[in-house]
C-alpha cells in the first residue's frame, strides 16, 4: 500500500472524498466499510463497561483477614416506641416532655411496620420512665421494639 505525501498531488495521491455527495448516503456508506458512527453509544460504550465489570470492587486496598476483624464498633441499646397516629405520636412527645424524659423524635423505622411515620426514640436507661408517663397519660402506643445503635 503506497502512502500519502502531506504535500502535493500528483499519482501518489490517495482519495480522501467519497464519491457519494449525500449525507445520509455518506453515513450509511462509511457504515457499511465497518466505520463505527458517532450516534453508535453502545460500541463506544462497551469497552468502558467491559472494564467496570471486571475490575469491580478490585480497587480498594484490603488488608489481612486478622486486621479485617480487629475494628469493633460498640452499641448503645435504646427503645423505639411507634404510634398508630400523628396526633397519638405527638401527645407522647408532649408527655415525654412534661415528665422530663430523655427522648428523640425519629422517622418511624422498618421494623416497626407502617404506622403514622414518627417514633420516639428512648434510650434504654430511661425506658421504665416513659412507659409509665405514657400509661399515666393515657398515650397507647402501638409497637415498642428494642434496638442497638452503633457508637462508633
Amino acid at each position: 500500500m503506497r502512502r500519502a505525501r502531506p504535500c502535493g498531488g500528483g499519482p501518489h495521491r490517495i482519495r480522501t472524498r467519497l464519491s457519494v455527495r449525500s449525507r445520509r448516503a455518506r453515513r450509511a456508506a462509511l457504515r457499511a466499510l465497518g466505520a463505527r458512527d458517532r450516534r453508535d453509544r453502545r460500541v463506544r460504550g462497551a469497552p468502558i463497561r467491559h472494564r467496570l465489570r471486571h475490575h469491580r470492587e478490585r480497587h480498594r486496598p484490603r488488608g489481612t483477614s486478622d486486621a479485617r476483624g480487629v475494628r469493633v464498633s460498640e452499641t448503645a441499646p435504646f427503645v423505639v416506641y411507634g404510634f398508630a397516629t400523628t396526633h397519638d405520636a405527638l401527645v407522647g412527645e408532649r408527655t415525654l416532655i412534661a415528665a422530663d424524659v430523655m427522648h428523640v423524635t425519629i422517622p418511624t423505622p422498618k421494623s416497626l411496620g407502617a404506622l403514622c411515620g414518627i417514633a420516639l426514640r428512648v434510650p434504654e436507661s430511661s425506658a421504665g420512665d416513659a412507659e409509665a408517663a405514657l400509661v399515666a397519660a393515657g398515650t397507647a402506643w402501638t409497637a415498642r421494639v428494642e434496638m442497638l445503635d452503633r457508637v462508633r
